[in-house]
């Protein structure tokens, strides 16, 4: 059933990519317009789409599900929110009701247009000053099916033949949003957790507890003008060794030969479906964001825990120093015990690379307690 099924949507596939070119290529013509790199995977000849639209990286690609769609995403600097905005329905208003979570902002056109998911609501509300508010109503209205998130606004159409029209005002609408959500002050920072072992350290050794540095409070003036500051990246690590466990599975150099190096994105592509994919592999890294989902898009008709954790960081002349982050399959509550920052050690199957965003997938994990 399972090769009638991917036979099926490689057909549905096939069918759209003769349409395209049949019709000119409308993806072509978007990546003239917008100045974008065009890339069609062997042999099925998917296209898919990478660049930057107003300054921020994007991608549009063709979902391999049972039902194929185009997908838009255009990617940012996390918000640190917690953040999940779709678009607001009678069904979701109606869950909410019962209890389930629909952060209220106290505006009534956007709490009536969007089901807010957040885990710092003061923070989010703060945040969303009129003119993001605006951005986003503005979006959701001409694009009912966006997703809105910390790091990343995600659209799924329905067409997959779309016009290049269509491909570059989509990509324009959901560009525009980004830059408006990232323009100005960033979200206030997350408090700081406790540290009551340090603490009740000092204690037992008799010694006085270090005095607290005071940082002074940014002015909120120049906080508005002055251009975000650039924080130094960490040393580059184009190897293994804050990642890899004792029979990690991969060789030492395996995060320079797909993503270092400045491999273009298919060459990445093709040197790990050669050597890697399917491989059984044991990582570590800090924990960055942990999600319960039923139907992600990622890893679609399953149902689980969503982790992304950083895993090494790897040095190219083109992007210059990047961290590599693993998306990490796992089974609900797997995760419920750790906070952002906290290690994590997990075993899986590596499944695919993002190239572009320097991602690995890893399928079917679970935790390694050591």
């Amino acid at each position: 059933m399972a090769i009638l099924i991917a036979i099926g949507v490689l057909g549905v596939i096939a069918v759209a990519v003769v349409a395209m070119v049949q019709r000119d290529d409308p993806f072509s013509h978007a990546a003239k317009t917008l100045d974008l790199t065009l890339v069609r995977s062997v042999p099925e000849l998917i296209p898919r789409l990478e660049g930057f639209v107003g300054g921020l990286p994007i991608r549009v690609d063709i979902t391999q599900r049972k039902n194929p769609a185009i997908r838009y995403r255009v990617f940012y600097r996390s918000l640190d929110l917690g953040l999940k905005l779709t678009r607001e329905s009678s069904i979701t208003r109606t869950v909410g009701r019962l209890g389930n979570q629909d952060a209220q902002l106290g505006e009534r056109a956007f709490d009536d247009a969007f089901l807010v998911e957040t885990s710092r609501p003061d923070a989010l509300r703060q945040f969303l000053t009129p003119e993001r508010r605006r951005a986003l109503l503005k979006l959701v209205a001409d694009h009912p099916n966006v997703v809105v998130e910390d790091g990343s606004i995600t659209l799924v159409g329905s067409n997959v033949t779309p016009s290049a029209e269509v491909l570059t005002t989509t990509l324009t609408d959901l560009s525009t949003a980004a830059a408006t959500l990232v323009a100005g002050p960033p979200p206030p920072p997350a408090p700081p957790a406790p540290e009551p072992i340090a603490a009740s350290s000092r204690a037992q050794q008799g010694r006085d507890p270090e005095p607290e540095l005071e940082i002074p409070a940014p002015d909120p003036e120049a906080t508005e003008s002055a251009p975000e500051p650039v924080i130094p990246a960490p040393p580059a690590d184009t190897g293994l060794p804050d990642a890899g466990l004792p029979d990690a599975g991969l060789p030492d150099d395996f995060f320079d030969r797909v993503f270092g190096a400045d491999r273009l994105s298919f060459e990445s592509s093709g040197a790990f479906a050669t050597e890697f994919r399917g491989r059984i592999v044991r990582l570590r890294g800090t924990l960055k964001h942990a999600s319960e989902y039923s139907d992600d898009l990622d890893f679609p008709e399953s149902a689980g825990t969503k982790a992304v954790v950083a895993v090494a960081t790897v040095a190219t002349d083109l992007y210059g120093t990047n961290e590599v982050d693993a998306i990490v399959q796992l089974p609900r509550g797997a995760v419920d015990h750790l906070q952002r920052g906290d290690p994590l050690a997990f075993s899986g199957k590596l499944e695919k690379i993002d190239s572009f965003m320097r991602n690995i997938y890893v399928t079917d994990a679970s935790v390694i307690n050591h």
